[in-house]
């Protein structure tokens, strides 16, 4: 099993909840016009990829519970330092106060891949 991030590297993974007042589509068409132009503006971001949620799956095990995500958004920075700054900094402010616009909440979750198996490569 290796890992799969480049020494530093750190990924971001948030899971996103719609605001209760926009359909799936609103929420999409938002997500991917008018903030994915803004996360592309943050320093030290070397990927960005939006994860559209079409399905959820139900097992017998786990029940589904809570508000509904419609998208889990990866962000790759070159560093821990790097995300940090890269929020700090004024693009990242304005990254910040768009949330409002169309997510009502979520988690961001810092983390590391580890590859199992890859037959797209």
């Amino acid at each position: 099993m290796a890992n799969d991030g480049m020494d530093g590297e750190l990924r971001v993974l948030s899971l996103l909840t719609p605001r209760e007042d926009l359909t799936a589509a609103q929420f999409t068409g938002y997500w991917r016009e008018v903030h994915a132009p803004l996360v592309t503006e943050l320093p030290h971001l070397l990927a960005y990829r939006q994860y559209e949620v079409v399905g959820e799956l139900a097992r017998p095990a786990r029940t589904n519970t809570g508000p509904p995500v419609l998208g889990v958004a990866e962000l790759v920075f070159d560093s821990l330092q790097g995300r940090v700054d890269a929020y700090a900094s004024a693009a990242g402010a304005r990254l910040t106060a768009d949330g409002a616009n169309f997510v009502s909440g979520g988690r961001s979750l810092h983390v590391v891949r580890h590859t199992i198996l890859d037959r797209a490569r």
